[in-house]
């Protein structure tokens, strides 16, 4: 799943603003801070929370303890404290892109969707080649399914030569919804930017399928296979509706369905597809080898009514063929 993203470095040690602190309680300050560091890289949040603390109050001036004071509460989702802190850093330094995008990272999570999108168009309109900034905006329209906003938002990213694996998917996720184009080369970029995320694995398969390149589809199933856990049946199942109905490979296509069963997978309206498409009829010899398998597993009554309610109203669009538009 897609998450939005937070700023992590802190690149500038301004002093804003001017109080009255003796060398010594700035030495124990930055003591303090650099606790902080370590205890964070630990992710031992409760102490980092207490060192930052100790700094920030010991040396209003070192203004990085109080932004990562301000992280750790997001961290630890302690949100309202996370927003009044930096809140009050952006009453010195209004203009700081990195706390207004830190603030609405916390809006974001905390629900504030409509405040942490007008913080990120601002933002993008002050510095359009923020890619980190685009993702999360887009992002908040892919919740809305505004898959034509999500492209126009990330294809700069594309033009800039800024994309990631992230980036890269969504846009192809865009690109597909919005019916602009079947994302496939993004989908094909993104794999290659994180060739072990899964969920770039399984849309990078599909589209090939979709698109009837199905020994590249069965290729990239085989990979998801070997990187997922035993108990994901997803991939399996996948493998068995192309040997199916597109390749009529029955023997390896049976293999896949019962791996795909062991593993859990119980998508009952799915199955039904997959069952419409071919013509399935419990009482022909034909399909005598899955009518045992779904008995074996239990699945045989469940979707049994889901395939014939299928084959009345219409089958499924097949594998691989162009869909009417």
């Amino acid at each position: 799943m897609l998450k939005a993203r937070y700023v992590l470095s802190f690149t500038f040690l301004l002093l804003l603003f001017s109080c009255q602190t003796n060398p010594a309680q700035k030495e124990l300050a930055r003591t303090y801070y650099n606790l902080g560091n370590a205890y964070l890289d630990l992710n031992r949040l409760g102490e980092a929370e207490s060192a930052y603390a100790h700094a920030f109050e010991l040396d209003a001036d070192l203004y990085v303890a109080g932004y990562n004071l301000a992280r750790v509460y997001i961290f630890s989702e302690n949100y309202d404290s996370a927003v009044s802190l930096l809140q009050e850093l952006l009453e010195k330094d209004p203009g700081n892109i990195i706390l207004r995008e830190n603030l609405a990272w916390a809006f974001l999570e905390m629900g504030r969707a409509g405040e942490a999108e007008q913080l990120y168009k601002a933002l993008i309109e002050e510095d359009p080649a923020n890619c980190g900034v685009r993702y999360n905006l887009a992002l908040l329209s892919s919740d809305r399914e505004d898959w034509r906003q999500v492209y126009d938002i990330l294809i700069e990213c594309a033009y800039l030569e800024q994309e990631d694996g992230d980036i890269l998917y969504l846009l192809g996720k865009a690109e597909k919804n919005a019916k602009l184009g079947s994302g496939l080369k993004w989908f094909e970029e993104a794999a290659e930017e994180d060739p072990e995320n899964l969920e770039f694995l399984l849309e990078l398969a599909g589209s090939y399928r979709d698109s009837g390149d199905f020994t590249l589809a069965l290729s990239v199933y085989d990979k998801a296979i070997q990187l997922s856990s035993p108990d994901n049946g997803l991939y399996f199942f996948e493998k068995a509706e192309i040997l199916y109905t597109a390749l009529e490979e029955n023997e390896e296509g049976l293999i896949f369905l019962k791996n795909a069963f062991q593993a859990g997978y119980r998508d009952t309206a799915r199955i039904a597809d997959f069952l419409a498409l071919m013509g399935f009829s419990p009482d022909t010899a034909r399909f005598a080898e899955i009518r045992d398998v779904l008995r074996n597993f239990e699945l045989l009554d469940t979707v049994l009514p889901l395939v014939e309610e299928e084959q009345v109203t219409g089958k499924p669009e097949p594998i691989g063929d162009p869909q009417s538009e």
